[in-house]
């Protein structure tokens, strides 16, 4: 673990200490249950176990973050930053010594940093809920949509 703050909760099993532990620093279940040491044998079965780990502990992430040293300022700059994202690849030409840098959106730190904010917001609805993106010059479009019990149920 890189600069998170270890949160000791004696009650739980090593492994799940782990997973807590790992979920505080990457904010990412899925990855929190891989570099925990689940036995899953696909993507999906992490994601899932990562999911279910989130239920069965029903982390106060609030009180994890401020543990760990994230007040809501912190989390808010670090968001912002990162819906603003960019890689930047840096070129020097041979002949002359001269360094040029081309910035390109990064589109997958975006995407989980828009995440990261839906969930500080009061996290997804139970309901299922697909988002949309898009581009619109140079700013990054969100639409959601949601499937009511009464549209998901009847093929409509």
């Amino acid at each position: 673990m890189s600069n998170a703050a270890h949160i000791n909760t004696p009650t739980l099993s090593p492994l799940k200490q782990r997973f807590v532990d790992v979920y505080i620093e990457t904010g990412n279940a899925t990855k929190a249950a891989k570099r925990a040491g689940c036995k899953c044998k696909s993507d999906e079965s992490f994601r899932v176990r990562g999911s279910q780990l989130l239920k069965e502990l029903d982390l106060p992430i609030q009180g994890l973050l401020t543990a760990a040293g994230l007040n809501s300022l912190k989390i808010l700059r670090t968001v912002v930053q990162g819906l603003e994202a960019y890689q930047v690849q840096v070129f020097v030409n041979k002949d002359t010594g001269e360094i040029t840098e081309h910035r390109t959106p990064d589109w997958a730190a975006r995407r989980g940093f828009a995440d990261m904010a839906v969930r500080l917001k009061g996290g997804y609805p139970k309901q299922q809920m697909e988002l949309q993106f898009g581009m619109d010059g140079d700013k990054m479009l969100v639409s959601a949509e949601f499937a009511t019990a009464s549209s998901a149920g009847d093929g409509a």
